[in-house]
């Protein structure tokens, strides 16, 4: 269910902003100018089944197969771009427009990838009509829940870093 909340709000947040996702999606430069459109425009449609399908448990198996086809080609189009050196925005949820390409970008949706397969492999009573399948459930909810914590705090561990290597005479502490 936790995986179906990550795909239904990534596919709702690029619903209110089409244009952008569907420009995003041409930016990446993996498929011709002319079909960008088209697989933004399934890529949005893919991304709210598979989350509705997931978090309402109907047609569970076949929810969880799409979401690990759309982990497929996101994993997939981030690794061309990070390869090719594409530094703009990942679009991978739309959101507040921070997160750029990058190889956080990459571990964060290749670990939706494994739990997507997780997912797709394990028969729906198995996940959650029995003590493990619920704990699974929760546990990746606390691991997102972490991740995404993680990558907010990321820049300002870089920035803390930066201040620790640096010669602190320049840097005040607050003592005084």
């Amino acid at each position: 269910m936790a995986l179906g909340l990550v795909l239904l709000e990534a596919g709702v947040r690029k619903i209110w902003q089409p244009r952008r996702f569907l420009a995003g999606v041409a930016e990446y430069d993996v498929v011709p100018s002319e079909i960008a459109p088209v697989l933004g425009i399934l890529i949005i449609a893919g991304e709210f089944a598979a989350g509705v399908t997931q978090v309402v448990r109907i047609q569970h198996q076949l929810g969880a197969a799409l979401g690990v086809a759309l982990f497929v080609v996101f994993t997939f189009a981030l690794c061309v771009a990070l390869t090719r050196g594409q530094s703009h925005e990942c679009h991978c949820s739309t959101s507040a427009g921070g997160d750029v390409i990058s190889r956080w970008a990459v571990v964060r949706v290749g670990a939706l990838l494994a739990v997507q397969v997780l997912v797709a492999v394990l028969p729906p009573a198995q996940m959650w009509s029995t003590p493990e399948g619920v704990l699974i459930d929760l546990g990746f909810a606390i691991f997102l829940a972490e991740v995404f914590r993680w990558l907010q705090l990321a820049p300002y561990v870089r920035i803390l870093a930066r201040l620790l290597r640096r010669d602190n005479s320049d840097v005040s502490l607050g003592e005084g």
